[in-house]
């Protein structure tokens, strides 16, 4: 099925984009002349473009485009190493549909680390996620989602993943513009709950119960949250107190989800992200788990006695704050703003008040 036009121009030559019947995640990508001949294009080409504009921008060598990606790294080093007296390094590695470049100073030092991704944008909104402009919601509200629809959305290079292979020609939604908004519109106080549970994820509950459970997945089930208004407390509410009944409603919230192992995508509800395949990683040493496993990891977290002082905060901090109070303040007061700013500050129950500048964290 034909979903949308990518790009035409006067010579009649266009992109498109058909949507792959079984995952409506992904789509074809296309280039025709505006007759019936049509050739597909592979998502391979995104790294492989990206590959040759950086040979050619920046080392301005015809034979560095023909290295193959896998090995690029090491030759663009040794090239590199002649020419600036082994001071430093380029590092250029596929990661995920990116391609990213590191450049190392002396003693390895990066002094530059950059990800490079290829999209195209699509001309009009794509029909599997018609439904999230028209379903009722509490969050954002109908003008903002409108808005928000009248943005581009794009394409990437990222393969479709099956029991038996990778698709090489298939490409996927991607809703950045989207989500980098709906980020800014977060209240103050929702952000600080989704960042203390990001918080967690890192430090404790990715390396306690590993599963396929990634850092999107929680930002997903945090935009679905907020949109079923699932907090207990006001969001204008700035007590201690109302942060740690909400915060406690997201992670019970994720908690549901992931024992029921339903992550819809939040733009297209009819893709459960639980059970999209990623690629697998040859790892013997990390048993995964199943997510209703995290489920259960993050109901203890909640109930213990200590939460969620112990899990959220840096106790480096605490301590500097406890027995270096004047070198604290001193480091405060050379990141205070111009305007308002709430200082940061632990209770004496041992509850964190995190703490953020009103015109800093833009994205969640």
């Amino acid at each position: 099925m034909l979903d949308s036009n990518l790009n035409t121009n006067e010579t009649g030559i266009w992109l498109g984009a058909s949507i792959v019947e079984n995952n409506e995640e992904f789509v074809y990508l296309s280039i025709s002349n505006g007759m019936d001949v049509r050739f597909w294009i592979e998502n391979s080409f995104s790294s492989d473009f990206l590959k040759e504009i950086i040979s050619k921008e920046l080392f301005n060598e015809e034979s560095i485009k023909n290295i193959p990606l896998e090995i690029m790294s090491t030759n663009l080093g040794e090239f590199l190493r002649d020419k600036m007296d082994g001071e430093s390094m380029v590092i250029i590695g596929k990661a995920g549909p990116s391609l990213n470049m590191k450049i190392t100073g002396p003693d390895g030092i990066i002094i530059f680390d950059c990800d490079f991704l290829l999209s195209f944008p699509l001309v009009k909104w794509p029909s599997p996620a018609q439904e999230w402009v028209t379903r009722t919601r509490l969050w954002p509200d109908p003008v903002t989602v409108r808005r928000l629809a009248s943005l581009p959305c794009h394409l990437i290079g990222k393969p479709m993943v099956t029991d038996t292979a990778t698709d090489p020609y298939t490409w996927r939604f991607s809703f950045s513009n989207q989500e980098l908004e709906l980020a800014t519109m977060v209240p103050h106080n929702a952000r600080l709950c989704y960042i203390s549970l990001k918080l967690m994820f890192k430090k404790l509950i990715k390396n306690k119960v590993p599963s396929i459970l990634k850092s999107y997945h929680l930002l997903t089930l945090f935009f679905w949250f907020m949109e079923l208004d699932r907090g207990v407390s006001s969001w204008d509410n700035n007590s201690i107190e109302a942060f740690v009944r909400n915060l406690e409603a997201l992670m019970m919230f994720v908690s549901d989800r992931l024992r029921k192992s339903d992550i819809p995508h939040y733009f297209i509800s009819t893709v459960n992200l639980a059970m999209v395949k990623s690629p697998s990683v040859d790892n013997d040493k990390v048993k995964y788990h199943e997510l209703s496993v995290v489920a259960d990891y993050i109901e203890v977290l909640v109930k213990s006695k200590e939460f969620p002082g112990r899990y959220i905060s840096d106790q480096a901090v605490v301590h500097l704050m406890a027995f270096n109070p004047e070198e604290h303040l001193k480091i405060v007061r050379s990141r205070e703003p111009d305007d308002d700013w709430v200082s940061p500050g632990v209770g004496v129950d041992g509850k964190v008040n995190l703490a953020f500048s009103s015109n800093q964290d833009t994205e969640v």
